[in-house]
């Protein structure tokens, strides 16, 4: 029985609680195709203050939401909990729209990525944002079903259906089931269809109405994208694609041990499948978000992952992995620069010193 593995990656910062209580703001189907475009950093940033300045209203009206960064300590986002919504810097610290011309390493519309040869995302789907709302949807279990699945032989997993959800460690290799819930096409068990966005005071909205966006509860969009996945196959869903990039920047700043748990799972499955976008995206989140809040059990995941991702003949997780030290800033606190798994040690003292030994290898 593993039901205490969720305490070995600390404390969330959005509890399950409030996984229930998440929205999605995403362009509406009925949106025109021409609508879909980059996205300039000021237009992306009033987006961001403003589904910001929505949250604040429907969660209590008037309050004003604190500014600046700061650490992301231990307490759930609702209201008067310890670290909580009403007076915490997290709300600030943590971006709530990610347009899919999103640039890592930096804020809205800048920054810097270190992703060397393999350049910015693509494939990831359209706009998306979030806002936490007041009203639980009822359901605390993870939404896809299948198992652990085994990466190199292929046994196990959530693609072709299954009566329950796992959330397996790469470290371990253990698993914890969860119960299922069998949604229906479209997520209509989990919130309904989307919505219009109700005015709120503040000039992003327009923007927001004019390009057709919608609101809809996490879980309903989230079975959404497993439904589109399952009927489509890995690698084919572009629903999935946008779910998988959504989790890589949340989870930065928000991190929940369930949501996390299933990204590794059906990250690693789609790369089962000769399907890497889903791992890319975990490998970002890693390397940035281990930038933002070093959790050692994450780091080692980090290192498990990119041993597996190099062994099946890869260097992306690779190259994540030495640009995470070769840009290591001592993180918030100044901590200790992480020590380095031997076979992975290895390989950067031996093959891959540099940004261009990665790039000869790729050549090659």
């Amino acid at each position: 029985d593993d039901e205490d593995d969720d305490e070995d990656y600390g404390d969330d910062v959005m509890t399950d609680e409030d996984v229930a209580r998440l929205m999605i703001v995403q362009r509406g189907k009925g949106a025109t195709e021409g609508k879909r475009r980059h996205r300039e950093g000021g237009e992306a940033a009033a987006i961001n203050e403003g589904l910001r300045a929505y949250q604040n209203e429907i969660r209590g009206g008037g309050r004003s939401i604190p500014r600046g960064g700061g650490s992301q300590g231990a307490g759930s986002w609702r209201a008067g909990g310890s670290g909580g919504f009403g007076g915490s810097s997290m709300t600030s610290a943590a971006p709530h729209f990610f347009p899919n011309s999103y640039k890592d390493g930096g804020g809205i519309g800048g920054g810097v990525s270190s992703g060397g040869s393999h350049g910015g995302f693509h494939g990831g789907g359209d706009d998306i944002g979030w806002v936490l709302g007041t009203t639980p949807d009822g359901y605390g279990g993870s939404m896809s079903g299948g198992g652990a699945m085994n990466w190199r032989t292929g046994e196990g997993g959530s693609y072709g259906g299954g009566s329950g959800s796992y959330g397996a460690s790469p470290r371990t290799g253990r698993a914890r089931r969860t119960s299922h819930g069998g949604g229906s096409p479209g997520g209509s068990a989990w919130g309904g269809s989307p919505r219009d966005i109700p005015n709120f005071q503040h000039p992003s909205h327009s923007l927001l109405e004019a390009d057709g966006f919608k609101q809809q509860k996490y879980r309903a969009f989230h079975q959404r994208c497993v439904d589109e996945r399952k009927r489509l196959g890995p690698g084919n869903s572009e629903e999935m694609n946008t779910l998988f990039r959504f989790w890589s920047y949340f989870l930065r700043g928000t991190f929940n041990t369930r949501m996390y748990k299933e990204f590794c799972r059906l990250a690693e499955e789609d790369a089962r499948y000769s399907y890497h976008y889903g791992l890319q995206c975990l490998f970002r989140f890693y390397s940035y978000g281990l930038e933002k809040r070093f959790r050692p059990l994450i780091y080692r995941d980090f290192e498990e992952y990119t041993l597996r991702d190099y062994e099946s003949g890869s260097l992306y997780g690779l190259e994540k992995f030495w640009a995470y030290h070769y840009y290591w800033k001592g993180g918030a606190k100044g901590a200790e620069k992480p020590r380095i798994r031997d076979e992975i040690k290895t390989l950067l003292e031996t093959k891959f010193q540099s940004l261009e030994d990665f790039q000869r290898e790729h050549n090659r």
